[in-house]
């Protein structure tokens, strides 16, 4: 009997729906690469089960009947590609990945060697979106990043400023090096603390500790209505030193000045930077801690100590003679000097002074005593 090729085509179809007929558990399905038919090939049974009815199983296995969902275990290997994976949403722009429960699902997403991008989430074009959430046993939010840079830490659905941390509890760093925070922009680059309940024990401290104690040194601010105890002023603020070793206020720079404002903006008292107490917006020298010299006279081999604003002169011999003294630094005005002199045991004589921004004259001389008698100069600025 001849078969001819239409003959043979139809045969095979036949017994592939046969075959097909079969039940599943009776089925062998394992994968079996494609064959590449060739012209009036004869097809066998085998070719038949491998070809068509084992290979359809394996791709129907794990695809819904309408060709839409898949459902399965995915056991290994990997995706490849340069195109991009997308995953369709559940509904509500959710997606899922594990078991039946949030808590029983687990992804380990590993960045190559090259240390690049590991994960990426890209927001909408616009709108405050929240991109990635943690959420307790119990639901309760702990931990949110925001399409704007925002990150929200403890249980808190509120959305801080744009780039802002916020945190509903306690931040701490154990790594040991130095903390900052740096960025350029304009205007109030600011680190806050604030405790905004008022009572009588209410404040708020930054502290700064050591081997000696974490809060060796202290800045509190005191509520409006906090009980004053000593340095604790009720709405004040208190800079605080409990280590054996005190309080340094420090100007490290050559032309560093320390200044003290009060009732307002208006500058009372400073430091300048020779160490000289000034007073007023003019800053002008109050108390002059500069080292005075012996211009002229006093006798021979005279001696002189103190700054000044306070200066003692012992006499030399060959007295008495007038003598000048020389400031150490220069006066804005002529300061106002007082002098006195006379021998031990003796009533101090007032001496008369001619005084210029740079030196102090004695112009009294028969009271000014003999040898060994000291006078004494206090000068002070205006």
């Amino acid at each position: 009997m001849r078969i001819t090729g239409q003959t043979s085509r139809v045969i095979a179809a036949a017994i592939a729906l046969a075959l097909l007929l079969v039940p599943t558990a009776a089925r062998a399905q394992s994968w079996t690469a494609p064959r590449t038919w060739v012209h009036a090939e004869l097809v066998t049974e085998t070719e038949l089960n491998q070809q068509i009815r084992d290979n359809e199983l394996i791709l129907k296995t794990s695809i819904s009947n309408d060709g839409t969902t898949w459902t399965g275990t995915f056991n290994g290997g990997a995706v490849t590609g340069s195109g991009a994976l997308t995953l369709a949403s559940l509904g509500n722009g959710m997606y899922k990945f594990g078991t039946s429960t949030l808590a029983d699902g687990l992804v380990n997403i590993v960045g190559d060697a090259l240390g690049n991008n590991v994960l990426g989430i890209k927001a909408a074009p616009a709108g405050q979106q929240r991109m990635f959430f943690v959420e307790d046993s119990s639901g309760a939010l702990q931990l949110q990043i925001w399409n704007d840079g925002a990150v929200t830490v403890g249980a808190s659905s509120l959305h801080p400023s744009a780039g802002a941390i916020t945190a509903t509890g306690t931040i701490t760093s154990t790594g040991f090096g130095t903390h900052g925070i740096t960025a350029a922009g304009t205007g109030l680059l600011q680190w806050s603390a604030q405790n905004t309940t008022a009572g009588t024990t209410m404040a708020t401290r930054i502290s700064a500790g050591s081997d000696i104690s974490s809060s060796q040194s202290l800045l509190d601010a005191y509520s409006s209505t906090y009980t004053t105890n000593g340095p604790q002023v009720q709405a004040g603020t208190a800079l605080g030193a409990l280590g054996a070793g005190g309080l340094s206020i420090w100007a490290n720079n050559a032309s560093g000045v320390i200044r003290f404002y009060t009732g307002g903006s208006t500058l009372r008292w400073g430091v300048n930077a020779a160490g000289d107490f000034t007073f007023g917006t003019s800053s002008y020298i109050a108390d002059s801690s500069g080292t005075p010299t012996i211009s002229t006279g006093f006798g021979t081999s005279p001696s002189i100590a103190g700054t000044d604003y306070a200066v003692v002169v012992t006499l030399g011999s060959g007295g008495p003679v007038s003598g000048t003294v020389a400031f150490g630094h220069t006066f804005s005005h002529a300061p106002a000097c007082v002098a006195t002199a006379g021998g031990p045991g003796s009533a101090a004589q007032i001496l008369l002074l001619t005084v210029t921004t740079t030196t102090v004259k004695v112009d009294t001389v028969s009271t000014m005593g003999s040898a060994g008698a000291q006078v004494n100069f206090i000068c002070r600025g205006y």
